[in-house]
């Protein structure tokens, strides 16, 4: 079994991330291991604080900018 932390882009710290321009995430494959409610506001074009990115997104989206310890 594949472990974690080879399917998954650690940040190595929180992010906040959005699609890139003209994609969609499918709700197949369970949400794209995303939260349902992460996978509807990056569908609506927002902005979304991760740890990870899931590999099967990885490509669909972009880094907006870094968050510091404190900085929430």
């Amino acid at each position: 079994m594949e472990s974690t932390a080879h399917r998954e882009h650690n940040l190595g710290a929180n992010m906040k991330v959005k699609l890139k321009k003209g994609e969609k995430l499918s709700s197949n494959m369970n949400y794209c291991g995303l939260e349902l409610d992460d996978w509807i506001a990056l569908n609506q074009g927002k902005q979304v604080e991760m740890d990870f990115i899931p590999d099967k997104i990885k490509e669909q989206v972009e880094g907006v900018s870094a968050i510091r310890k404190g900085e929430k």
